[in-house]
């Protein structure tokens, strides 16, 4: 028994040295790995394809050739026709012809060369459909933007044919979707996603290049010109999201004073009693305040966030239902819609939400160099920084690899997904045909290749994955190493060295390769801002009043300043009394009708107040 008990304490001691002194074992440890990474390597690297990915690339080479047969005839057919009638297919689809978007490479990749004639004939069709939408899309872009407001139908007007007004409400509903510049926005992305995709052999004319990108700032100036209509709608809220901002960015500089390891391992190395617990006690008031600060932030801006968004529903919808007739007929429901919901919800988080993350994320990374150089010799200093500009650019790019690689894998499941269902879909025809055995074999054979596909896309982000944090653990230790002779000479101590590396390895290199990632969101966030402003602007034709129906007060003030304005008048024949205010009184006061003359004669009756929420 003694013996036993000595063999399991002996083999706990050897497995003790040998997994807590690595270097030590260096030998067996180079041993384990190779033997390791061969049968990884034979497994997931030098695997021999399978005959079913021959046959599934096979089939996938005759779809894409049989597409693009069917494709050019049907070109070619449309091409005899007259301009006026011609419906060439969409540059989309063409493209996908020539690129899969799945497996991110050119179909000619399939097995057929790219001077296949069938090929060149697809490649050029593509930069004759691609060139021709991207001038139309300029086109009618100039054409919505400029084209005046229909005007109003009268009742005595003669009624147009109804072949004639059904080609103009057609036209007004192709103009209304390019009217916010959205469409011309996406083709100019088409376009260079296909010069990225395709090469420059596929670069699109200069010139019209240019043009768009000139009109798309034209665009972007006329909605802004408009802001002053959306900052009425913000300004209730405004102070909330200041208040909110003030209260994170305090959060922000507390957490990164005393969110580490230093001030504790401070409280712990300090000889005097009396000295620690005058430390403890100020990083406890510290982080009391941090999580009673993070309350009232919290609520804050959910509250901020939910006033704003129904703001500007409220505003968009107010300039909705206001709206002509024709206004309805051209503009299709699904933008309406997305105006309702999808642009002012993205317009509250790029308004609220994306600033303040942005700033309170600087200020983390502000506070965090302003610590690490206070505490740390100037010297060191500089040299630490050069690891975390290299680990920073480097995540930076293979973050983003990370990010394709899910792409692709989503793409792949999405075609399992497809696969399934195409075989369930048509289970009654399989069925009649008794081809059960065939569809079987058929289906098993492209999930292999998929399956295949999606473990080397796996295989090759983990392979990537262990790549950054083995670099990222050799700049950790990097940075160690560069401060162990100001440790010795006594210029820092050991707990402010660990603390220099964890701030500058964790909260300064992730924090600022997450804000160099959301940089280029910037460019997109005042896009649905554009949108809204164009239709708050937007004014009725139809049916002008005569007499103003409303006075919009914005505030308390704007409404007592109304409320002065009235004054009671009894009326006899109805034996009731009535709360009236002059038009001639409101002339200038802001939010009232800028022509109040019709109905200063007989003065505007107050017949009741709305408001859109409790305040």
């Amino acid at each position: 028994m003694s013996q036993a008990v000595g063999l399991v304490l002996s083999t706990i001691e050897c497995c003790r040295a040998l997994f807590w002194a690595p270097v030590a074992y260096g030998s067996c440890w180079v041993t384990f790995l190779l033997l390791i990474f061969t049968t990884w390597a034979s497994y997931f690297v030098s695997r021999k394809t399978p005959d079913a990915i021959f046959r599934d690339e096979q089939a996938r080479k005759d779809a894409v050739l049989a597409l693009m047969a069917s494709i050019l005839a049907y070109s070619e057919e449309q091409l005899n026709k007259p301009c006026a009638t011609r419906a060439l297919p969409e540059a989309s689809r063409v493209f996908a012809l020539l690129w899969d978007d799945t497996h991110q490479r050119r179909t000619t990749e399939l097995g057929f060369p790219a001077s296949l004639p069938i090929n060149r004939r697809v490649e050029e069709l593509f930069r004759r459909v691609w060139a021709l939408e991207l001038k139309e899309a300029l086109e009618l872009t100039r054409q919505a933007r400029a084209a005046p407001p229909a005007p109003a139908s009268s009742t005595q007007a003669t009624p147009a044919p109804a072949s004639s007004a059904q080609a103009t409400t057609k036209d007004g509903v192709k103009l209304a979707e390019y009217e916010s510049g959205m469409k011309l926005r996406d083709a100019v992305e088409f376009a260079k996603k296909a010069r990225a995709k395709l090469g420059p052999d596929f670069s699109p004319d200069e010139t019209v290049m240019h043009e768009a990108r000139e009109q798309l700032k034209t665009v972007s100036l006329e909605q802004f010109r408009n802001l002053r209509s959306l900052w009425r709608l913000v300004s209730p809220v405004a102070p909330i999201i200041l208040y909110t901002l003030v209260l994170a960015l305090i959060t922000t500089v507390l957490r990164a004073k005393f969110h580490q390891l230093g001030v504790w391992m401070a409280c712990i190395e300090a000889g005097d009693r009396d000295a620690a617990f005058s430390q403890l006690l100020e990083l406890w008031v510290a982080h009391m305040l941090i999580k009673l600060l993070s309350l009232p932030e919290g609520t804050y801006m959910k509250r901020a966030k939910a006033y704003f968004g129904a703001s500007i529903r409220n505003g968009v919808l107010s300039a909705m239902i206001s709206q002509d007739y024709e206004y309805f007929d051209r503009t299709p429901a699904g933008v309406l819609q997305d105006r309702l919901n999808r642009d002012a919800d993205e317009l509250g988080e790029n308004l609220i939400e994306f600033p303040i993350k942005m700033l309170e994320r600087a200020a983390w990374i502000t506070c965090n160099l302003y610590i690490v150089w206070t505490q740390s010799p100037a010297s060191y200093f500089g040299i630490a920084l050069l690891p975390v500009a290299c680990m920073t650019t480097f995540q930076f790019f293979t973050f983003k690899f990370f990010r394709k690689c899910n792409d692709r894998m989503r793409r792949v499941e999405e075609e399992t997904v497809s696969a399934t269902t195409e075989v369930l879909v048509n289970i009654k025809t399989v069925r009649q045909l008794a081809n059960e055995p065939s569809a079987a074999a058929s289906y098993a054979r492209r999930g292999l290749a998929r399956r295949l596909i999606g473990e080397k896309i796996y295989t090759t982000r983990k392979v990537a994955e262990c790549l950054v944090w083995c670099i990222f653990d050799s700049g950790i230790t990097l940075t160690i190493i560069f401060g162990l002779p100001y440790v010795s000479s006594g210029q820092m101590t050991a707990g402010q060295l660990i603390d220099n590396f964890i701030k500058l390895n964790f909260h300064v290199n992730f924090c600022l390769r997450e804000v160099l990632e959301e940089l280029p969101r910037v460019s997109r966030l005042l896009e649905p801002m554009g949108r809204i402003c164009d239709l708050l602007q937007a004014e009725s034709t139809i049916e002008p009043s005569s007499t103003p129906a409303y006075v919009d007060a914005a505030g308390p003030v704007q409404l007592a300043a109304v409320l002065e304005r009235c004054h009671t008048l009894y009326d006899s024949e109805r034996s009731e009394q009535r709360s009236v205010v002059s038009c001639e009184t409101l002339h200038g006061l802001e939010g009232s009708p800028a022509d109040a003359t019709a109905c200063a004669e007989r003065g505007a009756q107050l017949m009741r107040i709305t408001t859109s929420d409790f305040r």
